[in-house]
């Protein structure tokens, strides 16, 4: 079978959060499966640790690449396919459904489990060989990482051990489920805003369109999971994103009631009409509580046309 290649670029050869991420995801790799590239602008511990660990490394001096300028990028870019091996996939709409579609669709490697991530995470060490023997062996669909930072950190592992939920933070899902959605043509809809609760569903209900057996079929590990950087605040920019964290939860929640009741195989391709649905009946101020006030921009949310 041919390696998928993976490639790594970092623009510092230091090992520092980030890169820990690029190293941990490497140790969590099939070696029989993926072929991993770490290119960086200089030698230094990323590319000898990477080394050590089975990755070809390449240091070379690129100029870090602008989108302002186009032509900077584009050389950048093909610098990085020459050597990496790369391949770039374009998709036409960046939305978070359609790319999880786009990859369980249309680019499924052999892998005998397939992790999903958040890019504004960092690991614990050896999460991803952890999590992946240990999913590897069990009668269990997915596995879930748990946070191991942040207030609510025994609220969410409540959910995830009561209530078998996972997180989109980090999750691994066997390869033999995903076969059995391309199979079914089950997508997540494009404009979703609660995605990793109707994964959830997706994984304990085991497909079912009925939706009439929940079952426990997510798995975790103790102390294994993720940390993230508390909001702060007095950031500004850590004020807007608690506050598109709200309206996006909330959207969810609206749109929840409407999906819940099809089948998922009948899931539409985009929210479009479900959000109609949620707009015709009106949003009150008993369903939103004190977040009425952000009620405009829940609206507006829900107003989004999709490609």
């Amino acid at each position: 079978m041919k390696k998928i290649n993976v490639l790594f670029a970092h623009n510092v050869a230091k090992i520092g959060g980030a890169e820990k991420v690029t190293l941990d995801i490497i140790s969590g790799l099939d070696n029989h499966s993926f072929s991993c590239h770490v290119l960086t602008p200089e030698q230094g511990p990323l590319l000898d640790t990477a080394s050590a660990m089975g990755a070809q490394t390449t240091a070379m001096n690129v100029v870090q690449p602008s989108k302002k300028n186009i032509l900077t990028f584009a050389l950048f870019l093909r610098k990085l396919i020459k050597i990496g091996q790369a391949h770039v996939i374009d998709i036409s709409l960046g939305d978070k459904c359609n790319a999880w579609n786009e990859y369980a669709h249309s680019y499924l490697s052999e892998a005998d489990i397939h992790f999903f991530v958040d890019s504004d995470v960092v690991f614990t060490p050896n999460a991803f060989p952890i999590l992946f023997n240990v999913l590897l062996n069990s009668e269990r669909t997915a596995i879930t990482g748990l946070p191991q930072s942040g207030r609510n950190i025994e609220r969410y592992t409540e959910l995830v051990v009561r209530y078998s939920c996972l997180f989109g933070n980090l999750y691994g899902l066997k390869r033999e489920f995903l076969e059995r959605i391309r199979e079914r043509n089950i997508g997540l809809p494009i404009g979703l805003s609660w995605i990793d609760s109707q994964i959830t569903k997706l994984v304990n209900e085991d497909l079912n369109d009925n939706k009439d057996d929940y079952q426990h079929w997510v798995t975790y590990v103790e102390g294994v999971g993720y940390e993230f950087s508390s909001l702060k605040p007095w950031k500004i920019d850590d004020i807007k994103l608690y506050i598109n964290r709200i309206i996006r939860y909330q959207t969810g929640q609206l749109q929840e009631i409407y999906l819940d009741k099809l089948p998922f195989t009948q899931w539409p391709k985009t929210m479009a009409p479900i959000n109609e649905q949620v707009l015709a009946k009106g949003i009150s101020a008993k369903e939103l509580g004190w977040k009425i006030v952000l009620k405009s921009k829940i609206v507006k949310r829900l107003t989004r046309k999709y490609a």
